[in-house]
C-alpha cells in the first residue's frame, strides 16, 4: 500500500499552476525523441527544477532501449556531467554519442545512483511516467532520484509494467519524498502503445488461460484476414527490399495491431520460407501478436482479443 505524502490529484492541461507548467515541459522532453526509437520502452520526459529560484536545473528525455532512462539524463545535466541532458539524449537517438556521455553509461551501469548524491537536494522532478524500480539494463530511476535529494515528485502517468506498477511511487514515498500523481491525458498518450502492451500483459496474467491461447481458432483468424482483404478493409505495413526491421518498424507495427485485428507485413526482400521466419522473429518481439499465415512476402498477423 502506498504511503502518504502521495496524492492523486488531476490538473487541467491549461492551467498556469507551477506544476502543469513543468509537467507540460516534461512532456515536450518525451516527445523529443523519434518515433519508436524508444520501443520496447516508452518515450518519457523529466524535468527538475530548483526549490528557491523556481528555475530548471536540469532537463532530459528516454532517447533509446538500453540507454539511461529519462530522470537520469536530467540528473547528469544537474550534477554537472553534461552541459544539456536534452542535447545528450538528442546525440543518442541519434546514434551521435560523444565519447562524454558514452562513458556516462559505462559510469552509471557501474555506479548506479551513487553519482547523483545530493546534486538536486530539495528540487522537484517532473516524470511524465512513474519512476521505474527495478534493475534492467539501467539501474533503477527512483533511487537515482532518491540519492539525488529530491524533495517532491510530480509524476504524469503511473506505469501498469508488473516490475513497476507503483513500486516506484513506493520506494519515494517510503523514503519521505512528497509524490503526487496528476491524471494527465497528454502523458497518457505519448506512452500509450506501451501502456497498451503492459495492460495487456498485466490482463492476461488475471485470466486462466495465456493470451497466445485467446480468441479465435486459427482457421477462424484466417477466415477474417481473408474476408478483409478481399474487401480491401486489412491494413498493410510495407518493408522497402533490403531493409532491416528495427524499432521504428516494431513500434509502428504494434500501433497499428492496437487499433485493428490484422495487419499484413509485406517485404520484398524476402520468400515464403524466410517470411515465416520473419514472423516468428516478431512475435518473439512483440505482445501477444500470432501469424495467420504467410504466403509469397507477405505475413498476415493478429493479436488476439482477451476475454474474461
Amino acid at each position: 500500500m502506498l504511503r502518504s505524502p502521495l496524492v492523486l490529484k488531476s490538473t487541467p492541461t491549461d492551467s498556469p499552476d507551477t506544476d502543469a507548467r513543468y509537467l507540460s515541459l516534461a512532456l515536450e522532453q518525451a516527445r523529443t525523441p523519434p518515433f519508436g526509437s524508444t520501443y520496447p520502452n516508452p518515450p518519457v520526459g523529466c524535468v527538475i527544477v530548483s526549490p528557491d529560484t523556481d528555475t530548471i536545473l536540469g532537463a532530459g528525455h528516454h532517447p533509446v532501449a538500453g540507454w539511461p532512462h529519462a530522470e537520469v539524463f536530467a540528473l547528469f545535466e544537474v550534477a554537472g556531467c553534461v552541459e544539456s541532458g536534452e542535447s545528450a539524449a538528442v546525440d543518442v537517438a541519434s546514434n551521435k554519442p560523444n565519447q562524454i556521455v558514452t562513458d556516462l553509461l559505462t559510469e552509471y551501469q557501474e555506479q548506479g545512483s551513487n553519482m547523483f548524491t545530493d546534486c538536486a537536494k530539495d528540487a522537484t522532478a517532473y516524470v511524465t511516467l512513474e519512476p521505474c524500480c527495478h534493475y534492467g539494463r539501467t539501474p533503477p530511476c527512483a533511487a537515482s532520484l532518491l540519492q539525488a535529494g529530491v524533495k517532491r515528485v510530480v509524476v504524469g502517468c503511473r506505469d501498469p509494467n508488473p516490475k513497476v506498477d507503483g513500486g516506484g511511487f513506493k520506494l519515494l514515498t517510503d523514503a519521505g519524498v512528497e509524490v503526487e500523481i496528476v491524471d494527465d491525458p497528454g502523458c497518457a498518450d505519448v506512452a500509450s502503445n506501451f501502456l497498451s502492451r503492459m495492460n495487456y500483459i498485466v490482463a492476461g496474467q488475471k485470466l486462466q488461460s495465456p493470451p497466445s491461447e485467446m480468441g479465435e481458432t486459427l482457421k477462424t483468424a484466417r477466415a477474417m484476414a481473408g474476408e478483409l482483404k478481399r474487401t480491401n478493409e486489412i491494413k498493410t505495413l510495407s518493408l522497402a527490399k533490403g531493409k532491416i526491421y528495427g524499432p521504428k518498424f516494431l513500434e509502428e507495427l504494434d500501433m497499428l495491431l492496437w487499433k485493428n485485428d490484422f495487419v499484413v507485413v509485406r517485404d520484398a526482400g524476402i520468400k515464403n520460407k524466410e517470411a515465416k521466419e520473419f514472423g516468428r522473429n516478431i512475435v518473439e518481439e512483440m505482445v501477444g501478436v500470432r501469424v495467420v499465415q504467410c504466403v509469397g512476402h507477405t505475413i498476415t498477423l493478429y493479436r488476439p482479443k482477451q476475454t474474461q
